[in-house]
């Protein structure tokens, strides 16, 4: 119970600095992963879609923080939401 409650209250602060923005986060690296092997996409195809260089790509794979808006051009290239890539 405690746990969830800590989980639910997580994710309501990570959908409310999605929405204002401006601040950097970090993707589950594992989440990222699985939706790149589902839409059999490599990173530098992602980087063509997104207009994010392959580097930056490459490091918010292994679990570094990107700003906002990268997070919400990979979704969009991913064709999912930012939750469900955190």
């Amino acid at each position: 119970m405690f746990y969830t409650c800590i989980v639910t209250i997580t994710n309501e602060i990570v959908k409310k600095k999605i929405i204002q923005g401006g601040e950097n986060m970090r993707l589950n690296r594992v989440k990222f992963i699985t939706e790149l092997a589902k839409q059999d996409m490599t990173l530098v195809k992602l980087s063509t879609l997104t207009g994010i260089s392959r580097v930056t790509l490459s490091n918010i794979k292994c679990g570094k923080s990107c700003k906002d808006e990268h997070a919400k051009s990979i979704a969009k290239a991913l064709n999912c939401k930012v939750e469900d890539l955190i």
